[in-house]
């Protein structure tokens, strides 16, 4: 929200037709600018991703990301909102390495944790034990310090598991009188793996950024597509080249060493060089597959995922018909 303020302010200084749109204006302010926007009466539009939800403008032109968003999904959604007439739309993404902190804090504050999960029932237990309702105001003020959108995660899930009813708006019963201890701990651990998974997807969206390989081509395959292994030609890493060049094999800095040491030796080691695609193995790690040649490292995508980046050194061959365990 800061940064849809900051950047609607600086292109009206610079005199652009814009606004901006965030949760936190007026009701009455985010349809007026997602009004005159649909007329064609904006040059831009400076907006949060909630601005997304709903918007079908078949003639936008581009969508710039000012920020990282938290996943490769999110990007893909936002993205393709351009260009839906069919003509050519840029999609351009601003990446700053920093923006992962913005993306780390606000998972952080995604989901609540065990304490706060046992915090909210217990206080939900104890209002609830004279009978009748509780509002959701009663519970958060006697909830406290547990955050009010916590609270919210919470009473959501147990809803959804049948422990708590919404019998008005904003007011809850319970529909269990009684419920297994370990049951909250279970809840809470699904939030715990889904926050692991959210990290990976930043992981993914940050290497997309980084990324010398064609970005149609890494969507694709992120998403597992048909045709993934084909380049777009149209894409900045593409157009510069470098999309070419991030797939050509590379000569690890251990066949270097390996070349060097045969030359003086008069013999002639195997050369190991790897493409992107190629299956290696790492120690710890186990097995996955190349996802980026940069210089003497490689870029590794492993089951679940996750990418990681490690000298290439440290890689080793795996033949398909000898799969390596994970150590």
């Amino acid at each position: 929200m800061k940064h849809v303020d900051e950047v609607t302010a600086r292109l009206q200084r610079e005199g652009f037709d814009v606004l901006g749109y965030h949760g936190r204006l007026s009701a009455r302010r985010r349809k007026e600018s997602q009004e005159r926007f649909m007329a064609g009466e904006l040059e831009f539009m400076v907006a949060t991703n909630a601005f997304g939800m709903g918007i079908d403008k078949a003639d936008i032109r581009f969508v710039i990301h000012y920020d990282l968003p938290g996943s490769l999904e999110s990007y893909y959604q936002e993205a393709g909102r351009a260009g839906r007439d069919g003509e050519p739309a840029r999609c351009v993404l601003l990446y700053d390495s920093r923006d992962r902190r913005t993306q780390l804090f606000l998972l952080s504050g995604r989901y609540p944790s065990e304490k706060e999960l046992r915090k909210v029932y217990a206080v939900l237990v104890e209002l609830l034990s004279g009978g009748g309702l509780v509002s959701f105001r009663q519970l958060q003020d006697a909830a406290a310090p547990v955050a009010k959108t916590k609270t919210r995660v919470v009473l959501q899930r147990l809803k959804e598991t049948g422990i708590v009813k919404e019998d008005q708006p904003g007011h809850y019963s319970l529909a269990r009188p009684r419920v297994n201890q370990q049951q909250l701990v279970e809840l809470a651990l699904e939030w715990k793996h889904r926050a692991e998974r959210d990290r990976e997807k930043l992981d993914r969206m940050e290497v997309y950024a980084r990324s010398a390989l064609c970005r149609w081509r890494v969507l694709r395959d992120y998403f597992s597509e048909q045709g993934a292994e084909e380049r777009c030609g149209v894409c900045d890493n593409c157009r510069k080249g470098l999309a070419e060049t991030a797939e050509k094999p590379v000569m690890t800095e251990k066949t270097v060493t390996e070349r060097t040491e045969a030359a003086a030796e008069g013999t002639a080691p195997e050369t190991v060089v790897f493409n992107a695609g190629d299956r290696v193995s790492l120690p710890r790690y186990g097995e996955g597959a190349v996802e980026q040649v940069d210089g003497d490292s490689v870029v590794v995508r492993f089951p679940g995922g996750r990418s990681r980046k490690f000298k290439s050194e440290f890689a080793q061959p795996v033949s398909p018909s000898r799969p390596t365990q994970k150590r």
